[in-house]
């Protein structure tokens, strides 16, 4: 059984390429597997594949978005420069197929007003359909996954951080946050460009890659 604990502090940045006693941590093969699993899915408005359901919706800039859904979910900020208010999130579903017509019936999209809470929940959903989220830089995240669905978050800059995916792969790209935790029962994590903050990453994997982290304190458990 692959056995891993690394645990780290540091004040200044470091470029992670491969940890002592880790076998086959840091390699590139499944990062690009990782990274090709949100290729074919549109990434903005102007790709031809357009969405088959969208809303844009006002939201508090300091909303906590919470997810629950089996599918592949995407996360990026909004331009502060469209909207330099920060009051806004637009939610978009894709189709990796063209050809399917997918089931999104179970998929709800509701935002409580009081506790400034962004829901998106859809656990029966088709896993052909990716999610793709634009949000207010600063949103907490609380995304969870199940079966195969994908995260991949970039460029966010939100206290906390919270990830769990089942057999889906994370990936991270130029985050900071105050809390960092990301876990996958058996999906490969990825790191790219900046990762700041607290940082507590588990796998049940040999799969964990960071390129280059700034961070307070990590801690990485491959069980």
């Amino acid at each position: 059984m692959f056995t891993c604990v690394i645990t780290q502090r540091l004040r200044h940045g470091v470029r992670v390429g491969s940890v002592q006693g880790c076998s086959r941590l840091f390699t590139r093969a499944w990062i690009s597997q990782a990274l090709r699993t949100f290729s074919d899915a549109p990434a903005t408005p102007k790709d031809s594949n357009k969405p088959i359901k969208q809303w844009e919706l006002l939201v508090n800039p300091f909303t906590k978005v919470r997810c629950n859904l089996g599918c592949n979910i995407s996360i990026k900020s909004l331009d502060p420069h469209a909207f330099p208010e920060a009051d806004r999130a637009f939610i978009s579903l894709h189709v990796t197929d063209a050809n399917q017509t997918p089931n999104v019936d179970g998929f709800h999209v509701h935002y409580e007003v009081q506790s400034n809470e962004l829901q998106i929940l859809a656990d029966e959903v088709d896993s052909n359909v990716t999610v793709e989220l634009t949000a207010p830089v600063k949103c907490d995240l609380h995304i969870k996954t199940k079966d195969t669905g994908n995260v991949k978050i970039q460029k966010m800059e939100s206290d906390l951080f919270h990830v769990h995916t089942e057999g889906g792969h994370c990936v991270l790209e130029s985050v900071k946050g105050h809390e960092v935790q990301v876990q996958s029962t058996g999906g490969n994590i990825t790191g790219l460009q900046t990762i700041h903050g607290n940082v507590d990453i588990s796998t049940s994997l040999d799969s964990v890659s960071t390129f280059m982290i700034y961070i307070t304190a990590y801690t990485v458990n491959c069980y």
